[in-house]
């Protein structure tokens, strides 16, 4: 039993890895976001990876 849930887990997760695609990813990180810039950053003064041009954007390339 434990061996055919452990075998569906692993399809499960071979499936999403093979779906996702960097529009998806970005989708799920808008969706996550709640908002707020960091209020910490790193020495190199990196900005958030939520990529906020338009003409990248999910709804920009499906039209």
């Amino acid at each position: 039993m434990q061996n055919l849930r452990t075998q569906g887990q692993a399809e499960a997760q071979r499936l999403l890895r093979q779906n996702l695609t960097p529009q998806i990813l970005q989708k799920q990180a808008i969706e996550k976001w709640d908002g707020k810039f960091p209020t910490v950053m790193s020495g190199n003064g990196a900005l958030p990876f939520i990529n906020v041009s338009p003409t990248n954007s999910p709804t920009q390339q499906n039209k």
